[in-house]
C-alpha cells in the first residue's frame, strides 16, 4: 500500500512539474505581437497574456514604455526578470505590472527597472512570494512601487 501510495505521489509531482507555465523576460526572447504561449491587447493599456512556458524580450516592454503605454503581464506561473527595462522615452508616466496568479515573482541579478523620461509605476502582484536578488535594481524616476504577495 505504502508502494503504491509513494508511486501515485512520485507521479503527481511529475505531472506538475511538467505542467509549469513560467515566463522569462530577457534580452534574448521573443518580440512582436505574440509568440509561442504569449499574445498581447490592447492600445493605451498593453496586456501580454501568458499561458505556458515563454521568453519575451526586454526590448517589446522598453517600446511600450517608450512610447507612454502601460504594460501589464498576466500569467499563471513564475515571472523572471533577467534583464534590463528601460523608460527613455516620452516624459509620460506610464505604469509596468508583473500580475502572477500561482507562482513567483523574481527579479534575478541582472534585472534593472529604471525610466530618466517621465515616472515608472511598478506593480508587483502575486499570492506567492516576490523575490529580488542581490544586484537587481529598481530605478522609477519618482513613481511608486507596490509589492503585493
Amino acid at each position: 500500500m505504502k508502494r503504491i501510495l509513494f508511486i501515485l505521489t512520485a507521479l503527481l509531482c511529475f505531472a506538475f512539474l511538467g505542467n509549469a507555465q513560467n515566463l522569462t523576460i530577457s534580452s534574448g526572447g521573443q518580440t512582436g505581437t505574440s509568440g509561442t504561449n504569449w499574445s498581447t491587447s490592447g492600445t493605451k493599456q498593453v496586456t501580454i497574456n501568458v499561458r505556458g512556458e515563454a521568453n519575451i524580450s526586454v526590448a517589446l516592454f522598453e517600446t511600450y514604455l517608450n512610447q507612454g503605454k502601460d504594460v501589464t503581464v498576466i500569467s499563471e506561473g513564475e515571472i523572471l526578470l533577467d534583464g534590463s527595462i528601460s523608460k527613455n522615452g516620452l516624459s509620460t508616466d506610464s505604469k509596468l505590472s508583473f500580475i502572477s496568479t500561482n507562482g513567483k515573482i523574481i527579479l534575478g541579478e541582472h534585472a534593472k527597472l529604471s525610466s530618466s523620461a517621465g515616472k515608472l509605476n511598478l506593480l508587483c502582484k502575486t499570492g506567492q512570494d516576490i523575490d529580488a536578488a542581490l544586484g537587481s535594481e529598481i530605478s522609477t524616476n519618482g513613481g511608486d512601487i507596490r509589492l503585493q504577495a
